[in-house]
Order: C-alpha cells, then structure tokens, then sequence
C-alpha cells in the first residue's frame, strides 16, 4: 500500500509505507508558530477510528519533534488534521490536499484491492469536473456546483445524457464528494469497466433553507443550460449523503415522478410518513433505494425499509413502523 502525496518524502509530516503504517514527524515549532502559543501536546485527528470514524491518535514530543507510527490502516481515503494542547488545530501544510468544507483538514489516499475504485484512473480514462456558477433565488448570492462528465461526454449528441443530481451532507460543500468521497475516481473506474452508461453527475450546494425551490429553479435549470442532460424525469436521478439524504427524501414527498431514480444514504430523516403520496411515488419512481450504514452510523436505529405494505411503501423510524398509505 502507498500514500498518494507530492510532498518530498524528507519534509512530510506523515508517511505511509507500503504496510500501511502511518508515521507522524510533526514540527513543534512549526505548529507553534502556526498556532501562535506555546503548547505541550500534540495530536492527529481523523477518521482513524472504527469504522473510519473519527479519533484522536496521540504524538509523543521528543525535543523538536511531536512522533508517532499508526496503523496498518486500511486501504482507502483519510482526512486529518493536527491538533496541539486540544483546540488549536493546524493543517499539514506538506499535504497538497484540501477540503473546502474543513479548511483544517488534508486527506490521504491508502491504495490497496478493497480500495480499487477511489483510485485515479489512467488519465485517458478520466472524466471531467466542471463548476457551474449561478445565482440562486433562494439564498441571494452566487453559488457555484460541480459537475462530472465522462471522457468521452459530447456536449452536440443528439441524444441528451441522463443526470444523477448527488447532494451533500450538513455542514458540508458541494465539493465534499470529490474532496472526501473521491466521487469523480469512482464514476471514472466505473465507467472504464463498463458499470455506468454515458450520463453526467451534477454535485449541488444544498445550505439552503428550501432545498426543493434551490434545487428546480436553481441548479437543474442552470446544469440544464451548461451541459447536454436530460430534463425528461425518467432520464433523471436523485440521491444526497446524511441531510442531503433527507432533502432527496422532502423532493420524493413534495414533488413525487420528477426523478424516475432515488436514493438516500444514512438520511435518518423521514417526515410526514402517514400523509406521504404513495400512488405518485409509485406511479413516478422505478427504483427508490435507502441505504443505512453500519451500527455507528447515527442513523442505523432509525431507518430501516421493509417490504410488503399494501401500498407498496413501508418505512420504520425511530422504532415505529408507519405504513406509507
């Protein structure tokens, strides 16, 4: 396993071999001046814990130097930041790396066979990311979303590229599943081995306190006008992380057959189940898909589909099974 990284080797503040350790040479002066005090610990924060969740992983200061080796980690994507005397918090400034959501934060790559798809492609076999800027109605200011297309996307085809709109989690970035998620490797191994048609992934900014007008007035119509996709709801698919779960699951409710596909992942956020419009819901929607994560996802105990209702829609939350209908 190695770490995707374009630091020098010498001056990097965390190395992975090829077993996967993680071995931390942080600067104490470096981080001093970076944090402007004097301090006495020093801790990575990341999402070293189980089931990558987030943990606190102790250096040892020795002299000039705060150490310390982690691991075998895992193949797949980190994100860390340091952090001395438990609130001052300094991004490693030798990782090229950013995340826009958590200005702290830089992110490793831990390549290996379970991690296949978060990595990069060859590069004839890489899609595009293009930002799409407009002016959203609803929050009164530019905003700007991301979209991907595939290395062989023809902006003239006659016949319009079917779209997945993917929302993010609360208190995140449109920029989140690229940053974090490594969305754009995913869609680029999948489409090279031939799992996804020709379609384009447009990655929208949902901080918006309508989510619904947002997403129609604002970012479909602008993706519509900058690329080559489909408005035809059969051709259209939703799914969001988390709160962007839940705002896919309010569309689903509120405007019922405007995108033939749904999903949600670890939502945990179902409203209105007994007043839901099932026969709209059914009659517009081929495939509606909730994914829960495992037993430390903060949404397990809430969310849980089960077939078999009448009305084709049953949905248990929070302990309660409430028929759709």
């Amino acid at each position: 396993m190695v770490v995707s990284t374009s630091a020098s080797a010498a001056d990097d503040w965390v190395i992975i071999d090829d077993e996967g350790f993680a071995t931390f040479n942080v600067p104490v002066d470096e981080v001093e001046d970076a944090v402007g005090a004097d301090i006495s610990q020093v801790v990575a924060e990341g999402n070293f814990g189980p089931s990558a969740n987030w943990a606190e992983f102790g250096l040892s200061i020795d002299g000039d130097m705060a150490t310390g080796v982690l691991g075998p980690l895992e193949p797949g994507l980190y994100y860390y930041q340091i952090t001395a005397d438990d609130h001052l918090t300094v991004k490693d400034p030798t990782n090229p790396t950013s995340v826009a959501s958590e200005p702290e934060w830089s992110t490793l790559f831990v390549e290996g066979e379970s991690a296949a798809l978060l990595a990069d492609a060859p590069e004839a076999e890489q899609g595009t990311l293009t930002e799409l800027t407009y002016q959203s109605s609803v929050a009164g200011e530019e905003r700007t979303a991301l979209a991907w297309t595939p290395p062989d996307y023809d902006a003239d085809r006659a016949e319009a590229y079917p779209v997945l709109y993917l929302q993010h989690g609360g208190a995140q970035s449109y920029r989140d599943w690229v940053e974090v998620g490594r969305a754009a490797q995913i869609f680029d191994n999948l489409y090279a081995a031939g799992k996804i048609q020709p379609m384009a992934v447009v990655m929208g900014n949902g901080n918006v306190s309508n989510f619904a007008d947002e997403l129609f007035r604002n970012i479909a119509r602008t993706a519509e006008r900058e690329l080559n996709i489909s408005d035809d709801p059969a051709q259209r698919a939703l799914a969001g992380l988390s709160m962007g779960g839940g705002q896919t699951f309010d569309v689903l409710a509120s405007d019922p057959g405007e995108f033939a596909y749904v999903g949600t992942f670890g939502a945990g956020r179902f409203n209105g189940l007994d007043t839901l419009p099932v026969d709209a819901i059914n009659a517009g929607t081929d495939l509606f898909r909730l994914y829960v994560g495992n037993p430390t996802d903060i949404a397990y105990n809430d969310v849980l589909l089960r077939p078999g209702s009448d009305a084709g829609f049953v949905v248990c939350h929070r302990a309660r099974v409430s028929s759709a209908g």
